[in-house]
């Protein structure tokens, strides 16, 4: 047992873990670190007063029975909020640990077809967005870069394009080199810089 662990419940359905701690005593890194070291891996859903939330889906339920799903929660006893989505038919219900508990809610809800939902996490949804940036900085690249190889390898061997991409424009320059650099500096001064950027040097 962690020194400074007053209380810890386990819900080997939800394969989450309730623990009531004296902050003074440790912290939720210590917990997490001691759960390591047993062997298992530990995510910190939440902390504080929204650890005793919980996140349902209404499978069997309609949009006009949101108002009395509401209703019958907030007189459940040990219930100390609900927070409804009515399109996507979810409910978010914050307990007292003391009264009640996830189980006691899902059976409340049962013939609703209540289920457990988790919302996305702030690390995934920043994961998420860093994921769609590249893949933006990706299909800029490819929107530039595929005419260079077009102007590189495909149009010289095509005549007459590869007599036209050969003319001269100023000495050695030629309007094939031209091309290539006003493709190629986009992807290298916007999506490059913006992915190197991304790292810490």
């Amino acid at each position: 047992m962690v020194h400074g662990v007053k209380r810890a419940t386990v819900h080997l359905e939800f394969k989450e873990a309730k623990v009531l701690f004296d902050p003074n005593l440790t912290t939720e890194t210590l917990i997490l670190k001691a759960i390591a070291d047993i062997g298992f891996e530990a995510d910190l859903i939440s902390a504080g007063d929204e650890a005793y939330i919980v996140h349902l889906k209404l499978d069997r339920a309609s949009r006009g029975d949101m108002g009395a799903i509401k209703s019958s929660l907030e007189q459940a006893d040990g219930v100390t909020s609900v927070e409804m989505e009515a399109v996507e038919r979810m409910v978010k219900v914050g307990y007292d640990p003391d009264r009640t508990g996830p189980r006691s809610i899902l059976q409340f809800l049962k013939k609703y077809g209540a289920r457990l939902y988790v919302p996305p996490k702030r690390r995934d949804v920043e994961q998420h967005q860093e994921a769609c940036a590249y893949r933006n900085l990706f299909l800029f690249s490819c929107l530039f870069s595929v005419p260079v190889v077009a102007f590189a390898m495909v149009l010289p061997m095509l005549p007459p394009y590869g007599d036209w991409l050969n003319f001269r424009v100023c000495k050695m320059l030629t309007i094939g080199m031209v091309l290539k650099w006003i493709f190629c500096t986009p992807v290298q001064f916007l999506a490059v810089e913006q992915s190197s950027s991304s790292y810490p040097s």
